[in-house]
């Protein structure tokens, strides 16, 4: 995850000030959680659901104004990430 995040500083996608090791961490601590919540309450069903949810959060924290409206955070392009 950090080196996704730092091609992405690296092509000027990250909001300035982004801690990008810090924000790395978050990211797989958050999806490890999601994850194994997400198999406790619905057998994995919700997942994309779930991943789509988290990055809509999280992308508006990270993510340029111009990147923002590249990005498409939906629960179908979750699902096939999350196979």
């Amino acid at each position: 995850m950090e080196g996704c995040l730092k091609d992405a500083h690296a092509r000027s996608e990250l909001r300035d000030g982004v801690d990008v090791r810090a924000v790395a961490d978050f990211i797989v601590a958050a999806c490890t959680g999601m994850q194994m919540y997400s198999w406790i309450v619905s057998g994995r069903k919700d997942l994309a659901k779930r991943t789509a949810s988290m990055w809509q959060v999280l992308l508006p924290g990270i993510a340029t104004e111009s990147t923002l409206g590249a990005v498409k955070a939906t629960t179908r392009r979750a699902g096939a990430l999350v196979r």
